[in-house]
């Protein structure tokens, strides 16, 4: 697989987006239960515009770590994003190693702060992820809630990062939250919260 990362600029702090590519059937499977596929793929894609519109907007370095690894993935995005955009695909791995792997990369680049989020939360704004930063002065890492038991974002500083906090999560559970911040308390690390958002699987969200 062609690898589509580019060179970035040298900066601190970085945004990570995780998405998937828009596809008939393969993205908000649930909400597409009660609307169906082609209004929920609709849906998905505004999604990435609302996220298109976030990058456009921020000062720090932005990233999208893509799935599936594929040419037509990696075209869409390319072509949908800024092509200065740092890209590259997600490790076939379970959720929590593919953001463990995310953030690994990152840091590996050289920020020293990062901030990983989905694309499921319209409500995301500027101010929230520049306040994620400004909470990451302070503390060892920030958590955004979401209203499903699970979180919308998750940021650390490179000194604290906490691969078991990613590790063996019952995904889909209201385990999701709770799990990682017992395994943070464990490592002695300092978690703030952000404000609770909304994330956008069905069709009451």
């Amino acid at each position: 697989m062609e690898n589509w990362f580019i060179e970035i600029m040298n900066t601190t702090d970085a945004l990570i987006l995780f998405a998937r590519q828009p596809q008939l059937g393969k993205v908000k499977t649930r909400l597409a239960a009660e609307i169906g596929d082609a209004k929920a793929l609709e849906l998905y894609k505004r999604f990435l515009m609302d996220k298109e519109t976030l990058f456009s907007r921020l000062v720090c370095e932005k990233m999208i770590n893509y799935t599936p690894d594929t040419k037509a993935a990696a075209a869409y995005f390319y072509m949908q994003f800024d092509r200065n955009i740092a890209m590259w695909p997600q490790a076939d791995a379970d959720l929590g190693e593919r953001m463990r792997n995310a953030f690994l990369h990152g840091f590996h680049q050289g920020f020293e702060r990062l901030l990983l989020v989905g694309s499921d939360s319209p409500q995301l704004s500027v101010g929230i992820v520049e306040q994620a930063f400004e909470l990451l002065d302070k503390n060892d890492v920030v958590l955004g809630p979401s209203n499903d038991d699970g979180y919308y974002l998750v940021g650390f500083k490179k000194a604290a990062f906490t691969p078991t906090a990613l590790q063996q999560i019952e995904w889909s559970t209201v385990r999701v939250l709770t799990q990682p911040l017992e395994a943070l308390e464990r490592s002695g690390r300092v978690v703030a919260f952000l404000t609770e958002l909304t994330d956008c699987d069905t069709l009451d969200d």
